[in-house]
């Protein structure tokens, strides 16, 4: 005789049980639906997801659904409706997205341009502040996609400092140095080095480009004592 899934919490009541799902992780939550049939019912349950999709995206509207592939399991195709499968399709147009900065920012040379074209491309995008914490604060990314994320944070989304100290505590990049050197090289262009443990990242720069990627870093993030001097930058993340 078959035995009957069950799990440590299988006889709360649905409100209850809903209520402690309520205050976890998204990351918590997927992993809650996987331990019994009835976590996975309330882990799946619209009220839950869509304000999960309402935080993280603002303005995201639940459009009718679509037809299910035929060729997916009942259990897997039910993943893919409601506001749980809005929730997981938006996630992953974000990973693409990330990707997408990660291959744009992976040069060794990156001309300035570039890099402000990254942050307009993060607007067109969409990223929120969620996004930005989730995909690109990690302590396996590069310290100049460190940056960016930061830079997009507070000029375009206007992050509070509080929630920016937070969000690099959490993600174990807060104790990350970053050394800033620019000058001006043979051909007369202005040179921006962002270096961490030997790794060099150059962007051919214009001074107020500059002013306005140092300044909001400057002023709105970083404390006055993380600088060494003017043309020779050190700045704890």
């Amino acid at each position: 005789m078959k035995k009957r899934e069950y799990f440590v919490g299988d006889s709360l009541p649905e409100d209850a049980a809903l209520k402690i799902v309520s205050c976890l992780e998204v990351s918590d939550v997927c992993s809650l639906g996987s331990c019994s049939k009835f976590w996975r019912e309330i882990c799946g349950s619209d009220c839950l997801w869509k304000p999960l999709c309402e935080g993280r995206w603002a303005g995201v509207v639940l459009e009718e659904e679509a037809q299910s592939p035929d060729n997916l399991d009942h259990e897997k195709a039910s993943t893919l409706k409601g506001w749980r499968g809005l929730y997981i399709k938006k996630h992953n147009e974000m990973v693409g997205h990330a990707a997408y900065l990660k291959k744009c920012l992976s040069c060794q040379a990156i001309n300035v341009n570039d890099y402000l074209k990254a942050i307009e491309d993060m607007k067109s995008m969409q990223f929120g502040f969620k996004d930005v914490q989730t995909l690109l604060l990690k302590p396996k990314n590069s310290v100049l996609l460190n940056l960016v994320g930061l830079h997009y944070c507070i000029k375009e989304l206007g992050v509070q400092v509080g929630c920016l100290r937070e969000a690099l505590s959490s993600s174990k990049i807060q104790g990350r140095q970053v050394h800033i050197q620019w000058w001006i090289n043979a051909e007369g262009e202005e040179v921006l080095a962002v270096l961490e443990h030997g790794i060099t990242r150059e962007m051919a720069l214009e001074a107020p480009k500059f002013l306005l990627i140092l300044e909001l870093l400057r002023w709105q993030l970083f404390p006055k004592s993380s600088y060494v001097c003017p043309h020779n930058q050190l700045m704890y993340i």
